[in-house]
Parts: structure tokens; C-alpha cells; sequence
């Protein structure tokens, strides 16, 4: 164990509690005034009460003639051990045979007993470390009293999230049981993040060793992480079963579109809607999973299945598209976004639309699919100035990979992929220093007609609030959870963590809008020693039209001053930014 672990626990159970006087005359007052509330308030217990009290005397009379008088390290070693034993008694009192006003008076002397006995120590052998130990629900309730006695103004914050932490365990204990809901086990995931996001803040507020009180949360993040993969595995296995069905039917339909009803079509659309339903499910579980788990290699095997299954549904909604469009079923090309949408009950589609009419003039409904990019799209400038024939032909061999890729662009040499023009209104300039991931997920949704026009800034905290409510986003958004807002609306996403660049390029030249994770260092060309976590949209690629080698990409950057719309960033360029960083990415199918 290191030196490092060793001062920390020291200070758990050997550093006398800054704030409480070595005497402790008020602290052992309050001690032994709430032995008859403790007995008043549980009679079976009144006895174990008063051997706990007094037990905690002796040894604060042990440890003090310790601090006067040099004895041995073991003998201070017995006392710190016998404290803990004590500490183990009053957590199996009742609870309001322990406490009382929100307070622990016993556990208060139980402090004093440490702190004397760190004194001791120090006395004995400076160079002594106290005993070490990891007992969360016993130390916990201990760290918040010492929080208590140090920050009154934070007391109550500190015994919130220890109340919290501690009902999330006993109800995750309870579903690993007996079943439980699948929106259970996501209200207890969404209340572990908060309760993190809790402590991270209060473990920055205070001086006190808090470890204990996250290893409640910690436990109970465990817990519910199993029960959410386990259900959210059973979900997607269900669905993958379900999808094979709804597949060998589309494929059929798909061959012969002539020979489908409009009420097949119908009935396919709406088992597709159902599958979107059971999708989200198992997507968002997995990514709850995965954000909430410390061992993330069974969270990552389900994401890989998750990616398959959205493929699978993607694929099934595009041959539901194109028998729609070839019957003449309903449908509006004002409507641009690949959400499902829901029939006229409320009841979920796979594609959406109007009610299916006569067959006629068709216009492919855009909510089925997302619209394809134009073939080869006028992209944003490069290097936005003009130049002469002669500079243009310098530049194919300029040092400056911007440079020359704008060269070989302009005379024709390249292509594009994507739509980089057209997808560059989605994008503003973020309010906040930590919403690079909403205003991504913002422009997608924009996108897809899925939010209605309006203030970006005000669009950006609405969905930031939404967001954090749905334990998506706290200080940054979490990558597990990139993309989750979309999933939310009803698109279908795919996601890799972990992936090398010709993963991503791969669904760059898909043609889609792509969410990435990287270090902006290496966008921004900021030196400094720490990762700049940011999320950006991937908008396009430019590609050589002989070699087909990827030159670049064209991006949409919330975190820049100059809103990055469209801008080019050079393949070397991005690869030290993508290297360096998670290397995770969400594509919209």
C-alpha cells in the first residue's frame, strides 16, 4: 500500500478532527445527555446503548493518558481497533436509537477518540502509521459528523447524500431480489448520478476524508449497474429476437412491394415502432450500464450488440421507406428527420408520415430516413481568399496540409462527402463551458426537424436542464452517454468507444452527422499538459478522387469564439486529436 493511502486512512481513524477542542468536555456532555434519549427510544437496546457510551470513555481516557505520556505503538493500535469495534456496535443500533436532530452523538466521541488517539501516536512515533481499513457503512456516517462538527453550513448536504447513497442500496438490494421495472432501475441509475455529482462537489467544498461516503455511493452505483445490465440485457434480447421476425416479413415485402397491403404495411410500421421502443430501451440501459459500472467490459460487449441492433433497424426502416415511396403511402418531403414519428393513436411507427392514401405521385417521407447528401456538395472555404492559377498549383506541394487540400480542391481533385454547407446553420457558439456535448446533439436534432426554431442559446439550457434531469449531463456530459438525447426523440444511434480513426472514417463516409469526442488541444492548438475533453459534429470528409484517401474532415465546433462552422480540419491534424483522447463517437443511422 502506498505512503500516499496510508495518510489518507491515517487521517480517517489517527488525525485529531480540526475544530473539536482535545478536550472534548461538549462533546462528551452530549454523549452521555442522549443515552436516555437512545434508551427512551429503543428499550431493547438501552443496554448495548450504555456499553457503547461507556466503552468510548475508556477508551478516551486510554488514548488521552497515551497523549500525555508516550506509550507503546501497539497498545495506541489496540485503542484505534476497539474504537472501530465500537463503531460497528452504534451502526447496529436502531436509527433512532443512534442519532437524534440529524446528529450521532456517539459517534461524535468517537471522533475524539480518534483524534486523541492520532496525538498519541504522533508522540510514540512520528514516523507510525494509525491501522488501516475500507468499512464504508461504518466510517460514512462517522465522515459526516466530522463534516458536521468542521462545516455546519454543509452538515446537511453531507447527511443527504449519505441518506440517499444508503436508500439506493437497500432498493438496488431489493430489485437484485425480485424483478423490478425497467424505469425503476433508471429512476435509482439517475439518482446515482446525481448523488455523485453531489459528492464530487461536496468532496471539493471540505477538508474532511470523505472516502467513506463514496464508498456507499460507489457500492450502490455497483449494484445498480448490475441490475440495469441484466435487464437491460433481457430487453435486447428480446428485441434482437424480435427483429428477425419483422425483417424476414420486410425482406418478402421488400422483393415484391406491389403484392402489400397498406394494412401490412401498416402492421410492419407499427412492430418496427415497438422494436424503436424496445431499441431505446436497451441502448439507454446499456449506456447507463457502462457510465455507472467501474468494470466496463460486459457494458462494452452489450454496446457492441446494441450497434448491431440499430444497424438491423435502420436497415429495416429504409426497406419500409422505399415500399412506402413505391406504393404511394403517405408521406410530406417538408418533413426532414429520420424519428419515427406515431400514428394517429399515439401509437409508435418505425416510418412516419400521413395515413396511407391512393397511390400516386410519391415524395419519399424524410422522417423514414435522414435526407442523403447531394453528390458532391459545395463545402465551406478551406482558405477563404482568393488566389491566383500559379499559387493554386505551389500549393498541391505546400507544407500546410490546409493548404494543399484547398489547392487539389479547387482544381478539382477531390471530393466530398457529406453535406458541410448545408449542415453548418446547425451550430453556435455554447453558453457554457461544459455543453459542447448538447449543442452537438442540439445541431443533429435541428437537423432532423426535431426541435422547432427559436433562440439557440435558450435551445441549448432547455436542453441542458432536460439533460441533467435525465442523469445525461452533470458538469460535461459523460461519453457513455454521447448522443443519449437522440436516442431519447427516437433516432437510431450507434456508438464505439475505444475506436481507431478508420472506424470512424468508415461512418464519416456513411454520409451521416457524426458526434466525436476529442482533445481540443489538438483542434484549437492549445499547449498545455491536460486533456481538453470536447465534443464536436462531423459534418463531412474530403477525399481525393483518384486515391480515395481521406485528406480531412469538416466539423462544427460549439467551443470556438468564431463559431466553427463547417470548418476544415487537416487528417494529421485530427488524428493527434482523436489519438489522444477516448476515441468515441456516435453515428445516427
Amino acid at each position: 500500500m502506498t505512503r500516499l493511502r496510508l495518510l489518507a486512512l491515517s487521517l480517517l481513524v489517527g488525525a485529531a478532527p480540526p475544530g473539536v477542542e482535545p478536550s472534548g468536555s461538549a462533546i462528551v456532555a452530549e454523549a452521555k445527555a442522549f443515552l436516555p434519549v437512545s434508551c427512551k427510544a429503543s428499550k431493547p437496546t438501552c443496554a448495548q446503548a450504555g456499553e457503547i457510551l461507556n466503552g468510548y470513555l475508556a477508551e478516551l481516557a486510554k488514548a488521552d493518558a497515551c497523549a500525555a505520556k508516550a506509550c507503546p505503538v501497539a497498545d495506541i493500535h489496540t485503542i484505534f481497533d476497539r474504537d472501530h469495534d465500537l463503531d460497528k456496535l452504534e451502526h447496529a443500533l436502531p436509527a433512532k436509537a443512534r442519532s437524534a436532530g440529524g446528529r450521532r452523538p456517539f459517534l461524535r466521541l468517537s471522533l475524539l477518540v480518534v483524534g486523541r488517539s492520532g496525538l498519541a501516536l504522533a508522540l510514540s512515533d512520528p514516523k507510525a502509521n494509525a491501522p488501516t481499513r475500507y468499512d464504508p457503512p461504518v466510517d460514512a456516517p462517522k465522515m459526516v459528523e466530522l463534516i458536521c462538527t468542521k462545516y455546519a453550513d454543509k452538515c446537511a448536504r453531507a447527511g443527504g447524500i449519505l441518506s440517499t447513497a444508503g436508500e439506493l442500496g437497500r432498493k438496488a438490494s431489493a430489485c437484485a431480489k425480485t424483478a423490478c421495472a425497467f424505469p425503476v432501475h433508471e429512476a435509482m441509475a439517475i439518482s446515482a448520478e446525481t448523488v455523485t455529482g453531489d459528492y464530487l462537489e461536496l468532496s471539493n467544498e471540505v477538508d474532511a476524508y470523505t472516502l467513506p461516503i463514496f464508498g456507499l455511493v460507489r457500492e450502490a452505483r455497483a449494484l445498480i449497474a448490475q441490475n440495469m445490465g441484466r435487464v437491460s440485457g433481457a430487453k435486447l434480447a428480446e428485441l434482437e429476437g424480435a427483429e428477425k421476425d419483422l425483417h424476414a416479413r420486410v425482406s418478402v415485402l421488400s422483393k415484391n412491394p406491389g403484392d402489400g397491403s397498406a394494412a401490412e404495411f401498416d402492421e410492419l410500421n407499427a412492430r418496427g415502432g415497438k422494436l424503436v421502443a424496445m431499441y431505446q430501451e436497451a441502448s439507454i440501459g446499456s449506456d447507463r450500464t457502462l457510465a455507472l459500472m467501474a468494470d466496463h467490459s460486459a457494458a462494452g460487449s452489450m454496446r457492441e450488440r446494441v450497434n448491431a441492433a440499430a444497424g438491423r433497424l435502420a436497415s429495416a426502416r429504409a426497406q419500409l421507406a422505399m415500399i412506402k415511396a413505391k406504393r404511394g403511402f403517405g408521406g410530406s418531403s417538408a418533413i426532414q428527420t429520420s424519428y419515427a414519428g406515431t400514428a394517429g393513436g399515439g401509437k409508435p411507427l418505425l416510418v412516419g408520415g400521413d395515413a396511407p392514401r391512393a397511390p400516386g405521385k410519391v415524395l419519399l417521407d424524410r422522417r423514414a430516413m435522414p435526407r442523403p447528401p447531394p453528390d458532391d456538395p459545395d463545402a465551406p472555404p478551406i482558405i477563404d481568399k482568393k488566389l491566383t492559377f500559379l499559387d493554386i498549383l505551389a500549393n498541391t506541394g505546400s507544407a500546410d496540409d490546409a493548404e494543399m487540400v484547398d489547392a487539389k480542391r479547387r482544381l478539382n481533385l477531390t471530393r466530398t462527402i457529406g453535406d458541410p454547407s448545408g449542415r453548418a446553420k446547425f451550430v453556435h457558439t455554447q453558453k457554457a463551458n461544459d455543453t459542447c456535448a448538447i449543442v452537438a446533439q442540439q445541431g443533429i436534432l435541428l437537423a432532423h426537424g426535431l426541435l422547432p426554431k427559436g433562440d439557440p442559446a435558450a435551445q441549448e439550457a432547455a436542453l441542458a436542464a432536460e439533460a441533467k434531469a435525465r442523469g445525461f449531463y452533470r458538469q460535461g456530459t459523460h461519453d457513455a452517454y454521447t448522443a443519449d438525447l437522440l436516442v431519447d426523440r427516437g433516432l437510431i444511434v450507434a456508438k464505439q468507444s475505444k475506436a481507431p480513426l478508420e472506424t470512424l472514417d468508415a461512418a464519416v463516409r456513411r454520409g451521416g452527422m457524426i458526434i466525436a469526442n476529442v482533445d481540443a488541444r489538438g483542434l484549437w492548438g492549445v499547449k498545455g499538459p491536460n486533456v481538453m475533453g470536447h465534443a464536436i459534429v462531423i459534418t463531412g470528409a474530403e477525399v481525393g478522387r483518384f486515391d480515395d484517401k481521406t485528406l480531412g474532415y469538416y466539423i462544427n465546433d460549439s467551443g470556438t469564439a468564431v463559431v466553427g462552422a463547417g470548418r476544415f480540419i487537416p487528417i494529421a491534424q485530427f488524428k493527434k486529436a482523436w489519438d489522444i483522447h477516448t476515441r468515441t463517437f456516435a453515428e445516427v443511422k
